[in-house]
């Protein structure tokens, strides 16, 4: 091997400004008025479309309006509700990506499929750059592997990728 050959071994990386765990959340909220008869589902569960998540009096039901994990849950057996405060959350299919912004520079060095690190003050998870637009917008990171149920949109997180 001759002295004018570089060997790298360590991948390059540029570090995120800032990042953030994103998802679609749905909303549910309750009837104009009324009180949790029963609790029928629990914070962190995977519900189908049409679970029932909540009985209220006078027969009322509440039912998940799309599937995915419910990681919101604030009603309790004997509470009033009304539709003032949302009921629960819903995390749209159990599906999280990340968002990301980076300098300039950096984002000139980024390409789709390029290998990244996300970490949340709980997690590192493992993710792939999936879209890029320009600098001025986030950079979309798709997560890797499963998805852990402490993981919810708004969530800090640090993020590096490895490129070139």
């Amino acid at each position: 091997m001759s002295s004018n050959n570089v060997v790298r071994l360590l991948p390059e990386r540029v570090s995120a400004l800032d990042a953030w765990i994103d998802g679609q959340t749905v909303e549910i909220v309750a009837p104009p008025r009324g009180v949790v008869k029963r609790v029928l589902a629990a914070k962190d569960q995977l519900v189908e479309k049409g679970a029932l998540l909540l009985q209220l009096d006078h027969g009322v039901e509440v039912r998940a309006p799309v599937e995915g994990r419910l990681i919101r849950l604030e009603a309790l057996p004997g509470g009033a509700v009304d539709r003032s405060h949302p009921l629960a959350a819903i995390l749209y299919s159990d599906d999280l990506w990340a968002l990301a912004h980076f300098r300039p520079e950096q984002f000139a060095r980024l390409r789709l499929g390029q290998h990244a690190r996300v970490q949340t003050a709980t997690h590192v998870l493992a993710g792939r750059v999936g879209g890029l637009i320009s600098p001025r917008y986030p950079v979309l990171l798709d997560l890797v592997g499963g998805h852990h149920a402490a993981l919810q949109p708004g969530m800090s997180a640090a993020v590096t990728v490895e490129v070139e």
